[in-house]
């Protein structure tokens, strides 16, 4: 992974090396997320950045939940940390979405957020119907989103956005 990270850096700040960088980190997280989200905050800021960093900490949820939301606390609030919740969010929604509503609400950026909170409340939709309807008239997300929530298929698991 070391090797891989050396390689993708070099193209961090073009817009094809975006991808490059979100997959280095996804498949080092999936070995030592801890080096592979540090290396990630030694990136310039930028889209590479951010995607990597919501690869990461996507994969990291998949594989210690516990562990990824204790570096979540720590990390200090900015648009980086946003991204890296976002990715949690994504990975955690399908096991605990009440949970994973909970941590995309402390997400700053209000696009992110409400997009985070969407899926997350798909796929509590999908888990608990009941539920999420009982949550969804309080739940503060506009018209379309709860729409789009309300209109979630069985096999609604969606991608980032």
């Amino acid at each position: 992974p070391e090797a891989a990270a050396a390689w993708a850096s070099q193209f961090a700040a073009v817009d094809y090396g975006v991808r490059a960088v979100a997959e280095v980190g996804e498949e080092w997280a999936e070995q030592n997320p801890t080096a592979a989200v540090t290396w990630l905050q030694g990136l310039g800021d930028g889209k590479a950045k951010s995607d990597g960093m919501y690869s990461a900490l996507g994969e990291w949820a998949r594989r210690a939940p516990t562990a990824a939301s204790i570096y979540l606390v720590d990390m200090p609030q900015s648009p980086l940390k946003d991204e890296a919740v976002n990715g949690f969010v994504r990975r955690v929604a399908w096991e605990d979405p009440e949970s994973a509503i909970a941590w995309a609400r402390s997400i700053a950026q209000e696009s992110t957020r409400r997009d985070a909170m969407t899926r997350a409340a798909q796929a509590w939709f999908i888990r608990d119907r009941e539920a999420a309807l009982q949550w969804l008239p309080s739940s503060g997300l506009p018209p379309e989103a709860q729409k789009r929530v309300l209109e979630t298929k069985a096999n609604g698991r969606r991608g980032r956005g």
